[in-house]
Order: structure tokens, then sequence, then C-alpha cells
């Protein structure tokens, strides 16, 4: 029988028991060691080192990014830099390059004071779910859903001559929904967008297009109720397995 126990917990951040992670992420170093990135429902963002042969997480950043909560978060790698991306409460990405961060000692924790490479407003209010995906052209696409019933698509690129993140095209689709989007997946290389919602209608949408980076291709009601994650699994080159989850789980055929 398989058996699972605790290797190592992060330690207590406050007394608060309100207090919780809302999202991590990670980014593997080897094959044992990793870079976890947990942000929490203070607005506090912590990055850190994970060392299998002592078993210890070093704390290599521990910032607030405002005083709202953050939904979620992702490391990703882009152009030679780490970014660590905050999908907070306000509508806003933010996106810090922390490949410096990732690359030190930890020994200035408390010095360090990280200001973010670049903030876009994307939302009215709480973005709840985020997906990303690298292009054969070398551009960044985030696309986002919020609790404003919208869902957005944002392209960013590296400037040749700052070197400095830039967003290249964004848009914003609001209401496109009657209800809170709670997951989004992009499949099929790049070229398709999946999400759910609360009212229970998951959306396929087109993102292949430069012209239209969103296009709304199909949807279906699902009898799952509180819809809220998703996953895809690609079976071959022209099917997926969706899962959706909620109040039960659905498998579909895609």
């Amino acid at each position: 029988n398989p058996y699972i126990h605790v290797k190592k917990t992060l330690p207590v951040s406050s007394d608060n028991p309100d207090l919780r992670i809302m999202d991590f992420d990670i980014k593997f170093i080897n094959q044992d060691d990793f870079i976890l990135n947990t942000v929490y429902s203070d607005s506090a963002v912590k990055v850190w080192y994970y060392e299998k042969k002592s078993n210890t997480f070093k704390l290599l950043l521990s910032m607030r990014y405002k005083t709202c909560c953050i939904f979620n978060t992702a490391l990703v790698d882009f152009h030679e830099s780490t970014f660590l991306v905050l999908a907070p409460t306000d509508g806003y990405l933010a996106i810090y390059n922390v490949t410096n961060i990732i690359n030190s000692d930890g020994s200035n924790v408390e010095q360090t004071k990280l200001n973010p490479e670049i903030t876009v407003r994307i939302h009215q209010s709480g973005i709840k779910c985020i997906d990303n995906y690298i292009t054969e052209k070398g551009q960044w696409e985030i696309f986002t859903g919020g609790d404003d019933n919208g869902v957005g698509a944002s392209v960013f690129e590296i400037d040749n001559d700052t070197k400095k993140l830039v967003l290249i095209k964004h848009k914003m689709i609001p209401d496109v929904v009657s209800s809170t989007v709670t997951s989004c997946q992009v499949f099929n290389k790049g070229k398709k967008l999946l999400t759910t919602s609360v009212d229970q209608i998951v959306r396929v949408w087109d993102i292949s297009q430069d012209d239209d980076l969103l296009k709304l291709e199909d949807q279906k009601y699902t009898t799952i109720a509180d819809t809220g994650s998703c996953d895809i699994l690609p079976i071959d080159k022209d099917e997926n397995i969706v899962l959706l989850g909620g109040v039960g789980i659905s498998m579909w055929s895609l």
C-alpha cells in the first residue's frame, strides 16, 4: 500500500488563524532541489529554496505586494530570466524579475526591496485564475479570468534596448459570462484556451490569431455545480481529456 508522510513544513508566518497560503508555484533547480513561491491572504509573498540533502527550506525573499489578498501566482522562465507573477484582488498583474533572488544565498532577506518590473490593470477586481504560454515567436502570453465575469489576454516581450519586460498586446472581454470565471487552461500548443465559470458553462477560445487574441469558439453546459478547477490531459494530437472539478468531478472528451 502507498503511504504518505510529512518531510518538511514551512514555518508559521502569523498568529492570525485566518491567514492562509492562497497559491504556490515551484521551479526545479536540479533533480532534487527547487524554488518555492508562496502567496498569502494578507498580501505577503515569500520565496524559498528547498534542499533535499538537508531537508530544509531557506527563505530567499519576504515582502508584501500591497494590502490586498493574492489569489494566484506563477514562476516563469522567459528569455534567460525568471519572473514571479502575482494576480491579486485589485485586478492588476504584477510581474517581478526574481533571477537575482533565486541565485542569492538568502543572507539579505530583510534588506531586499523588490519592485515590479511591470504592472498591468487587467480586471476591475480580483483575478481568480491565470495560465500562460511561451509562443514560438518568443512572446509570453498570460490569460486571466476574474470575478468581474471577464476574460483577458496579455502578450509580453523583452524590449531589445532596455532589456525590460513590456506589454505589446492586450484584450479584455468584460462580462463575457454571467458569473465569476474560476479557472482557465491553455492547450493544443497554445492555440486554444478553456475557461470554466460559476454559471456552469465551459468555454473554448481560439487564441491563435494575432489580430484577435480571444475568439469564442464553443461553449457547453456542465452539470458540475459550483464549477471550479479544471485540467486538460492530451491523449493524442486530435483529442484531449478535460477534467472539471466542483461539487463532484466530470471528465469530457474534447
